[in-house]
């Protein structure tokens, strides 16, 4: 009778009461052996991103209860949640893997059409910034310009091409993330009162996450349907900002879309600037 209550770890082939969710020894679920896609799926999450049910919680939280999860994470309440920065990196590499596999002129970030405008916008973005144009001698100019001439050229070429755009995707996915902290900063300078610069912070890695996750919503929805989802995703991403705005600094609804006009103001500027800067670097790089 006693034996019916122990069962074996599948695992350390230790002995332990049936009524642990856990072996007491290594740590293994006690669950059923027989395998089903959700262990399966949920085994992958767990091993490539540490997530459990924590990951499909928050991220209904996420959608669904604007603000919330950063009121919660600044009260302390922290561990029913999967970290900003984890969720943020999450997310974000969920689209940007989407987006390498697709060309659609709606989910082109720098507003081209097709990889052709792209690399077309990027050189008239170097000359622009530069002055200068990829038919100038470069053997007289300073080191760095020479370099952006050169390899403006090589953009030309197909292989060029290819590998702009590899650089400048992956740029884009980490320049991002760097860029929050400065997000944060506008922020703070709209709601400098009763909050401290974290509290922004917070806020901003949420509210980019959710952003990103709107985006792929779209993407998916403009590959199934082949409609142009950019006015979609303009007054998905105006409305949820206003929305968190409001809620979370307690605004009034004239105050909450007034000050997110503001805030996307001063954000449009600073993206401008992130993306001359990232093309600049991309081209550099190659």
């Amino acid at each position: 009778m006693e034996d019916e209550k122990k069962i074996i770890c599948a695992n350390c082939s230790s002995v332990f009461d049936k009524e642990y969710n856990f072996c007491p020894y290594c740590g293994q679920e006690n669950r059923d052996l027989k395998l089903s896609f959700k262990h399966v799926v949920s085994d992958f999450l767990s091993g490539l991103f540490n997530v459990d049910n924590k990951l499909f919680v928050t991220l209904k939280l996420l959608l669904f209860k604007p603000a919330f999860l950063t009121r919660e994470y600044v009260e302390g309440k922290r561990t029913k949640y999967i970290s900003p920065v984890r969720l943020y990196l999450f997310i974000s590499l969920v689209y940007f893997f989407i987006i390498s596999f697709t060309t659609s002129s709606n989910i082109v970030d720098i507003g081209a059409k097709g990889r052709g405008e792209a690399d077309t916008a990027a050189m008239e973005t170097v000359n622009n910034v530069t002055g200068l144009s990829v038919n100038d001698k470069s053997e007289t100019l300073p080191y760095f310009l020479r370099v952006i001439v050169e390899k403006s050229r090589y953009i030309k070429t197909e292989n060029g091409k290819r590998v702009f755009w590899d650089k400048f995707r992956k740029n884009v996915s980490a320049g991002m993330f760097l860029l929050m902290p400065v997000t944060a900063l506008i922020l703070m300078l709209l709601f400098y009162k009763n909050h401290y610069y974290l509290e922004h912070l917070i806020l901003i890695i949420h509210l980019q996450s959710l952003w990103f996750l709107l985006f792929i919503v779209t993407i998916l929805l403009n590959i199934m349907s082949g409609w142009d989802m950019f006015v979609l995703e303009m007054i998905l991403l105006i409305s949820v900002t206003v929305f968190w705005i409001k809620v979370y600094y307690r605004q009034k609804v004239f105050q909450a879309i007034w000050k997110t006009f503001i805030f996307f103001t001063f954000f449009t500027f600073v993206l401008f600037l992130f993306f001359v800067i990232t093309i600049l670097i991309s081209v550099f790089l190659l």
